[in-house]
This record gives C-alpha cells, structure tokens and sequence, in this order.
C-alpha cells in the first residue's frame, strides 16, 4: 500500500491517470528496488535468517493488492470531488 501511495501523492490534485505512470523514472526505479528488498526478505534463507521473516502465501499478497486498490479508487475520488469543488468556487 505504501507503494500505492507514492504514486497517488504526486500529485494533490491531478488524478494519476493524467500524471501517467511513466512519468518519472525515479519512481518506478525505487518501487523495483523497493519489490525487490521486499522480496528479499520474504522469499530467501538469507532474508528470513537476517530478518526473522516467513515466506507468506498468497492470500497475504491479495489481501495487500485489494488494499492498494482500494486506496487507489478512494484517493482518485477524492480528487476528483477536490477539482470540482476548487472549479466551483473559482468559477475554472
């Protein structure tokens, strides 16, 4: 969700759609290193050993997807109802 969340907050007005994914390059390289630390973490014997961690299952993943998805749907509203407020009240 938190990686959800930088590509949401670029922007406090402008859906993410307008801005585009691949936009900045800066981010999208720190989202693959974030996954990959992640994964690093999770998923090896040296990662679990260092970190005290378990691999997860699937349904961990899901549940984290249905949370960014979530977050992402109700933060595009949010804009959404944030331009229509500012263009009512300064008549753009």
């Amino acid at each position: 969700m938190q990686m959800m969340n930088v590509v949401l907050c670029r922007h406090p007005f402008k859906s993410s759609f307008a801005l585009g994914l691949f936009g900045n390059r800066y981010i999208l390289l720190g989202l693959a290193a974030e996954l990959g630390v992640i994964l690093f973490i999770i998923y090896t014997p040296a990662g679990n050993w260092l970190f005290g961690t378990a691999p997860v299952g699937g349904g961990v993943w899901l549940l984290a997807t249905v949370g960014a998805v979530l977050m992402w749907v109700l933060e595009e509203m949010r804009k959404a109802w944030l331009r229509r407020m500012l263009a009512s009240r300064f008549g753009a």
